[in-house]
């Protein structure tokens, strides 16, 4: 078995591609008992932490008693993380690293102006850690739009509420990543919702997001943009307020536009 523990004050890190990171204090802690004749890691069937549900508020309120007990928890708190344009602070990470498992029940980042709360878990695969099953859930608020829109789509700045739940399976793309799950954007403002869907049909082919945009630009408000990802592909969908002088109802108070496959969201640009 395999019993690690490392702790680090005020260390700053630089990494390639422009990363750095600012001010790490840590107590990081690591059970884990291992097969040294085959090289795998033994895995554990226990969870770390088993909260009625997932999110983060249930893991604030149960923490206590629903952790695995001999479970040791390590903490990471991160001043600022700054990579290309991007700009994270004061992240705050608790997590349990052992028994075959990787579980982030807490884990929040301030950053454009908003802060980002969630957890994430990773069962990891003995034999191709690439191909490890994974559960991730993320709530945004009062995010700057120019986090999700390109830059030289950023014209017009605001901000966005927004959740995701996904689980999925590898981190190769490659070879193809297995993910599904939503992401849901439930506070938008018009001009960013416009933008929003020219990046993601720069040329003006879908018919569907043209027509989104005409009715947002007539005054249709936004209520909701859902991102429904299955086998691959995105799935979205605008759901309108309609405004009370236009003579004709929306029908369904939606749109559905075209699948986007999900390596159009992964691919990195030039």
């Amino acid at each position: 078995r395999l019993s690690v523990n490392v702790k680090t004050k005020d260390l700053t890190v630089n990494l390639p591609g422009d990363i750095k990171i600012v001010r790490i204090n840590s107590d990081i802690n690591v059970d884990q008992a291992v097969n040294i004749s085959n090289g795998l890691l033994i895995g554990d069937s226990a969870i770390n932490v088993q909260t009625p549900t997932g999110g983060l508020l249930d893991y604030l309120l149960y923490r206590d008693y629903y952790s695995h007990p001999q479970s040791h928890k390590s903490f990471i708190n991160i001043r600022k993380i700054t990579a290309a344009d991007y700009v994270l602070e004061n992240a705050q990470i608790e997590a349990f690293i052992g028994y075959g498992r990787l579980d982030v029940p807490y884990m929040t980042i301030d950053l454009y102006g908003g802060n980002i709360g969630g957890a994430f878990s990773l069962a990891l695969n003995a034999k191709d850690m690439l191909d490890s099953p994974y559960k991730l859930s993320l709530h945004f608020s009062g995010i700057n739009s120019a986090l999700l829109l390109p830059t030289q789509h950023a014209d017009a700045k605001g901000l966005i509420t927004a959740h995701t739940e996904l689980t999925g399976r590898g981190f190769d793309i490659e070879k193809g990543i297995d993910l599904d799950g939503y992401f849901h954007i439930t506070k938008i403002e018009s001009k960013v919702a416009d933008n929003l869907l020219r990046s993601l049909d720069p040329e003006g082919k879908d018919s569907g997001i043209r027509s989104t945009r005409l009715l947002i630009n007539r005054g249709f408000k936004p209520r909701l943009f859902s991102f429904e990802i299955r086998h691959g592909y995105c799935y979205p969908a605008v759901f309108f307020d309609q405004p009370w002088y236009f003579p004709v109802r929306l029908s369904g108070g939606s749109i559905d536009l075209g699948r986007i496959p999900i390596a159009f969201f992964l691919k990195t640009e030039n």
